[in-house]
């Protein structure tokens, strides 16, 4: 029941800063831990930055930066991921360098995931070096791509895919626009 009432206490915490504050608000260090559970009475903190705003990974735009947190209980009983947008100047596990618009109208079938991947994934590398500053092949960061889901994609003209980089070797900080690396 504590853990509860943390866990419920620390969601509140965190919409109260995404509403008081914006991803570009750089407040510092300053943490929420919501406790996932791992196993039996074992519990291990996820730290999500206060000032970081609630966002979803399909609904990110060139130049944002977020946070990835997998399995937390994002309300009492439900577990899930949870996608933050931050500001670039804080440590974020990844940056939206690009948007991209599937040419398919609507009314076209899903072409599944790994078509959307492979298509993504090669206009997401034209665009790498316009954004950082380097070729792909020579920089220290990786490409990430979003892709519509099925459901979304047979809803409507939803065709919206986002490039994001990251780095393997730990979170970045700042914006990776230029930087070269």
């Amino acid at each position: 029941m504590r853990a509860l009432l943390f866990i419920v206490a620390a969601v509140g915490l965190l919409a109260t800063a995404a509403c008081s504050g914006s991803a570009d608000d750089s407040s510092g260090p300053a943490v929420i831990l919501v406790p996932t559970e791992v196993s039996e009475g074992e519990e291990t903190p996820t730290v999500v930055p206060v000032g970081s705003r609630i966002g979803a990974l399909w609904r990110l735009e060139t130049g944002d930066c977020f946070n990835e947190y997998d399995n937390v209980e994002t309300s009492p009983g439900i577990i899930g991921d949870l996608t933050t947008l931050v500001a670039c100047s804080v440590a974020h596990d990844a940056e939206v360098f690009t948007e991209l618009t599937h040419p398919a109208t609507a009314g076209v079938v899903y072409p599944g995931t790994t078509e959307l991947n492979r298509w993504g994934t090669a206009e997401c590398y034209r665009r790498f070096e316009t954004f950082v500053g380097v070729e792909y092949e020579l920089s220290e960061l990786e490409i990430g791509i979003v892709i519509p889901e099925e459901p979304n994609w047979d809803a409507g003209p939803y065709r919206t895919l986002e490039c994001y980089l990251f780095s393997v070797g730990g979170q970045l900080r700042d914006s990776m626009k230029g930087s070269n690396l």
